[in-house]
Parts: structure tokens; sequence; C-alpha cells
């Protein structure tokens, strides 16, 4: 049931509101790496990091995501860790950010994918945070992975299981409120027979859309005292 319900959002929508998250980290970044004392990323490093992310959120936000199949969106995690590993990997090491956008995507992917996606992605996350750190030969640094990876985890499946909570009931509310039309509507056609003959179709008919129906008979009284079945 996970499956169904996590569609149950669009895909497009998701899709655009990891494009956005990309571009505006990205714009973030250029505005906040010159500070002093916050990275070791040089200014080429910075308009190529930037660049790459609001690039890469146009095309993401403009691709054809209702024509692309729902497994398509599993591509965007690992396009937002990839860009994340690379951006450290030229200096982008702040102590105080390095984590951050870590939790974006894990959010993202809580909202976007159903449950045990983010568990699923641990080992990329692990790759991506920790290989820019292992390359700074600080063992110290390499060892907050173990705090750093749970965490994601647990948001991620957080959000993503009270994503699938949220679904579920608006699912149930969209199935009340078109039993209830149905209910207005076939009460509408019950009203308007003037004969039982066509009551009695009415009727029968009608059962038939109920959920699960296979057929539908009525008994009708007869002309002549006798029980007239109609059935369809």
């Amino acid at each position: 049931m996970t499956g169904d319900v996590s569609a149950s959002l669009s895909q497009r929508l998701v899709a655009r509101y990891f494009a956005g998250l990309l571009a505006v980290s990205g714009i973030v970044s250029a505005l906040v790496h010159p500070l002093p004392n916050l990275t070791d990323m040089t200014a080429t490093d910075r308009s190529a990091i930037t660049l790459t992310c609001v690039v890469g959120g146009i095309l993401i936000w403009f691709a054809p995501w209702s024509r692309w199949p729902r497994w398509s969106l599993y591509a965007l995690p690992v396009i937002g860790l990839g860009v994340k590993m690379w951006a450290n990997l030229l200096g982008g090491l702040g102590p105080y950010s390095y984590s951050i956008h870590f939790v974006l995507i894990y959010i993202w992917m809580g909202i976007a994918l159903p449950r045990g996606a983010p568990l699923a992605y641990a080992p990329l996350l692990v790759i991506a945070y920790s290989v820019p750190l292992a390359l700074q030969g600080d063992p110290r640094q390499v060892a907050s992975v173990a705090m750093v990876a749970p965490i994601c985890v647990v948001i991620g499946e957080s959000v993503a299981w009270i994503s699938n909570r949220l679904r579920t009931v608006e699912n149930i509310d969209g199935q009340r409120m078109k039993r209830m039309a149905w209910l207005v509507e076939a009460s509408g056609e019950l009203a308007h027979q003037d004969d039982r003959t066509g009551l009695a179709h009415c009727i029968a008919r009608l059962a038939t859309e109920l959920p699960g129906a296979l057929g539908a008979a009525v008994l009708v009284p007869g002309p002549r005292r006798g029980l007239e079945l109609i059935a369809m």
C-alpha cells in the first residue's frame, strides 16, 4: 500500500521541489562561501558548483516527469549526494554547514519516496559524507558519520512515515467523497422513477455499481400477485 499511497503526490511536484532545493542551495552557497574562515573553496570552484546546481535545478524543473515512470525519482537523491560530495571535495568543508545539505536531501526523500528508501540510500550517504573527510586525513571527522548517517535516516524515515499516514487519510477522504456523490446521484435517479418496474431496474443497475458487485437481482410484485425477478 505504501507505494500506491506515495504516488498520490504529483511526480512533477516532488521533482520540482528537489529542483528548487538544488538551485537555492547553490545560490546560497555562492553567497555565504566568500565569508572569512568558512571554506577553502576557490572562486572558480565556487562558481562551478553554483552553476551546476542552478542549471541542474532548471533541467530537473522542466523535465517531462509526467511521462517518466515513478521510479525515475530515485535518481534525484543520487544526484544530490553526488553534487554535495563534489562540492566538499573541492573544499566546501565548512564545519558549521557540512551536514545541512545531507539532512535536506533526506527530508526530500521522506516526502517524495516511500518508507524504506531513506534507509536504502544510507550506503551512498556514508560514501558521500566520508570520502571528502577521509581525504583530509582526520579520523575524528570521518567518525562523525556514525552520528550523522543514523540521524539522517531517522529523519527521512520519520518524514516518510508521517507523509504516508497523511496520504492514506487523504485517499480515504477522497473515497468517502466519491461515495457520497454517488449516493446523492443515486437518490436523484430513484426519485425520478414513476413505476415499480423502472424503479427495480434502477435499483439493480445502481447495485451493480457498488464496489465488488458482480450482479444484482430485484424482486418486484408481478401483475398477477406473483413476483417478478429483475436481474442485471
